[in-house]
């Protein structure tokens, strides 16, 4: 077993490593299978596929534009909370009242004037 901890709730977690594959690369999966699977993904994920190589990222940028992620759970409120570090984001999800932490790049996000809404919501 071998002890992880989530980049989303920073808790450990236990679990049994897969095993490794040799020669299998995951940045040459098909774009039109990515892009179906990460209409399928919640918040946190979809995040952090979008940062795993440069064809996933484009494959992300992708399921954005074409609106496939819309179908996971929103609204949400953006924010900073007080007994966060400041470079971490929380997004809170109206509809299921669940909290998701991202780590943003400098400068810290508390920092930051972020004004916008989505589909006339504001």
């Amino acid at each position: 077993m071998e002890q992880v901890s989530s980049s989303v709730t920073g808790e450990l977690l236990e679990h049994e490593a897969p095993p490794s594959t040799p020669g299998l690369d995951w940045s040459q999966l098909p774009a039109d299978l990515l892009i179906c699977i990460l209409g399928t993904l919640e918040i946190p994920d979809i995040f952090s596929s979008g940062v795993v190589c440069r064809s996933w990222h484009a494959s992300y940028l992708e399921a954005c534009r074409l609106g496939i992620c819309s179908n996971n759970p929103g609204p949400c409120l953006v924010f900073s909370s007080s007994d966060r570090d400041p470079s971490v984001t929380t997004l809170h999800s109206l509809t299921t009242g669940k909290d998701h932490y991202v780590t943003m790049p400098d400068p810290p996000f508390r920092t930051r004037y972020i004004v916008g809404s989505s589909h006339g919501a504001v």
